[in-house]
């Protein structure tokens, strides 16, 4: 009997090396605490090339050594609680992503912490009259008899999100039916391709990561405008930048062109009249009468705008 159930197991562990084999990376998870509907709720939502398979430790354990040449032994330390491993093609991120997205609901315990709030909506019940008024009443929910149930008079906020979800208002939610707290699965550690990833490694903040993305592309755009590399993102304003510097090149060294004469004209005609309005000071009859009328002209500009 006892070399009946070794044969078993050795079965076992060689079905479960053959299915390990026939995948890309091998994640380690924990069920312990998850029921059997929100399981399959979960493995329903998974890729298709993404397996989640629930076995004993000890066959998980042994599977891992058969497979020690691949440095897969190296996840027997993150067999925790009820472990079960989880088998895919894709890649290790992603699937973490795939199990953080994807939860299943399941019924509060006292101490759990609410992700949201948690409202009980105003309406009838199900409820016949009776102590249940005193335990609703308990929790801040206020009822009244109609026909011999109970009706809900208002929604009402029996706990906020952040806060702690204690034993009474646990109660009363397992009676409604509602489930708020939020069941997912986190890989405990991963193997892909040789290397071990652990959980904190695996586990990435979308949010994060779009922010690194666009300082990431901030950097790069400054760094290809301040170095001159001419991209399709960059071309416009390098364009611009050149055109300007040019401009200014060409009024510096009066370089007259289509885009120059006329502020290079402005700028001569200005320098004129100041140099006029010095020989004005000295000796007005060295200058013509037309250039003396425009520095008069000028002077009254500047004294009454």
């Amino acid at each position: 009997m006892e070399r009946k159930s070794i044969q078993e197991k050795k079965k076992k562990v060689e079905k479960l090396v053959d299915l390990i084999k026939g995948y890309k990376i091998v994640g380690v998870i924990d069920i312990e605490n998850i029921k059997a509907r929100q399981l399959q709720k979960i493995r329903n939502a998974l890729p298709k090339d993404t397996k989640i398979k629930v076995e004993k430790k000890k066959i998980i354990e042994f599977a891992f050594d058969a497979l020690k040449e691949k440095g897969l032994d190296k996840l027997k330390e993150y067999l925790k609680g009820m472990p079960a491993l989880i088998l895919s093609n894709s890649d290790p991120f992603y699937v973490s992503k795939m199990l953080d997205k994807n939860k299943a609901s399941g019924f509060a315990k006292p101490g759990q912490i609410a992700e949201e709030d948690v409202i009980i909506p105003a309406g009838p019940t199900n409820f016949t009259a009776g102590p249940i008024i005193g335990e609703l009443a308990q929790v801040g929910i206020r009822g009244k008899v109609e026909d011999g149930k109970i009706v809900i008079v208002q929604d009402t906020c029996v706990v906020k999100k952040g806060e702690e979800i204690n034993k009474k208002v646990a109660e009363v939610l397992m009676k409604f039916g509602i489930e708020p707290v939020k069941i997912r699965l986190k890989m405990l550690a991963c193997y892909d391709n040789g290397r071990i990833y652990k959980a904190d490694e695996l586990h990435v903040s979308e949010e994060e990561e779009i922010e690194r993305i666009k300082q990431a592309h901030s950097f790069a755009f400054n760094l290809s405008i301040n170095c001159k590399i001419l991209t399709k993102e960059t071309r416009e304003i390098l364009l611009r930048n050149a055109a300007m510097d040019a401009r200014k090149l060409a009024l510096g060294a009066c370089i007259i062109s289509k885009d120059t004469y006329e502020e290079i004209i402005s700028l001569a005609f200005s320098q004129m009249l100041m140099l006029a309005s010095k020989i004005h000071v000295i000796n007005k009859e060295a200058l013509s009468d037309e250039l003396n009328e425009l520095v008069v002209e000028k002077g009254f500009k500047e004294i009454f705008g």
